[in-house]
């Protein structure tokens, strides 16, 4: 039986809104979550906003 789980293959389906990972063989995937990346458009100049270059995952719905 560990063989079985230790030689299991690892699917990872990186689509444009969606990642989904499980392992192969299974009907629906382990998990999902949001594929998001995103950069400012403008200069941020307000006290207290988030800085950076590149946001990733759910922190750019709070810009």
């Amino acid at each position: 039986m560990d063989d079985l789980i230790t030689n299991q293959p690892v699917v990872i389906d990186n689509g444009s809104g969606i990642i989904k990972a499980g392992f192969a063989g299974d009907q629906t995937p382990k998990c999902r979550f949001a594929n998001c990346v995103g950069r400012p458009k403008h200069t941020r100049v307000m006290a207290g906003a988030l800085e950076g270059d590149l946001f990733i995952g759910l922190v750019i719905f709070m810009l």
